[in-house]
């Protein structure tokens, strides 16, 4: 199932104001997909870390599917229809609306 979750957004005014703090986060993001992508020890260092997946099991059944990533971090447009079909769903069910 196609979902958004890869790319990256910024808005416009921050960008204007704040460009180069906005490119070094990009490439940032580049730099650690790759050395994830490279090197199985930063790959599990991160899921710890940031997602509190410490069991090796589920760790090692989750790398073979790093190097599917993106190696730039475009959204994808059938993701982005995906997400916007889930909210409007849950807007339906729930009844309420979301702000913005």
């Amino acid at each position: 199932m196609p979902m958004a979750g890869s790319g990256i957004m910024v808005d416009k005014a921050y960008l204007a104001a704040h460009r180069e703090t906005v490119l070094r986060f990009v490439k940032a993001d580049i730099e650690a997909t790759a050395q994830m992508r490279r090197n199985r020890q930063v790959f599990n260092a991160a899921l710890p870390k940031w997602f509190n997946i410490t069991d090796a099991r589920t760790q090692d059944g989750m790398f073979p599917h790093v190097n599917k990533f993106q190696t730039k971090p475009y959204p994808s447009v059938d993701g982005i229809k995906q997400v916007f079909a889930l909210y409007t769903w849950w807007q339906d069910v729930s009844g309420t609306r979301m702000s913005g």
